[in-house]
């Protein structure tokens, strides 16, 4: 069956459009971070003597922030989003749109929780040009925090401040990304502040 092209054309008045300029002026600043990834899995590891001290190995993956229309969707709204593997998110002026294939998700801003905080990492693959150094550890580490001179290709990894932002909701959004300004966690927070207290339906 061929599918059908939705049209949607948004009126904003003053009550949803400041928000939803706010929530694009922070999609905006968002880009602009020098390196952003989606956190895939985070494992506990008791090996920190090779693992240059970390105590949480972590896997990440780099994704695109985007402004487009879905799939079969016209409006006058063009919205930013991501694309995430198989998954694009949509952020509308009343809703989330999931997309999956040809299956389509709905998650509403009074029900988005965002947390975000700054953390330690240690950074072996490069050092991100806006990130704040702030140390350095030993690819393989004794118990003192020195080298372990057992290892002859020993070298030394930054240490770097990073944001994590944790976005879910009980509907079933769940991100996590780490951004490599420190400060683009708390700013990508404070964007969704005003439209995360207007309450819509999803119909």
């Amino acid at each position: 069956m061929e599918r059908k092209t939705v049209t949607i054309v948004y009126e904003l008045d003053k009550e949803i459009k400041s928000p939803f300029d706010k929530i694009n002026d922070g999609f905006e600043e968002f880009k602009k971070t020098d390196k952003i990834w989606r956190i895939e899995t985070q494992q506990l590891t008791d090996d920190w003597k090779r693992n240059s001290g970390a105590s949480n190995l972590v896997n990440r993956k780099s994704f695109q922030i985007l402004q487009e229309l879905p799939p079969f969707f016209d409006s006058n709204i063009i919205p930013y989003g991501f694309k995430i593997d198989n998954k694009q998110y949509y952020f509308f002026p009343d809703r989330i749109l999931i997309y999956q294939g040809k299956k389509v998700g709905i998650a509403l801003y009074s029900e988005l929780q965002i947390n975000t905080l700054i953390t330690k990492f240690i950074e072996d693959q490069g050092v991100p040009k806006d990130t704040e150094v702030v140390g350095h550890n030993w690819k393989y580490m004794n118990k003192s925090g020195g080298p372990d001179k057992r290892f002859n290709n020993n070298y030394q990894i930054p240490v770097v401040l990073y944001s994590e932002i944790d976005l879910h909701t009980k509907s079933g959004l769940n991100l996590k990304f780490q951004a490599s300004n420190k400060k683009a966690g708390e700013n990508f927070l404070s964007s969704f502040e005003d439209i995360r207290k207007i309450k819509v339906s999803k119909k």
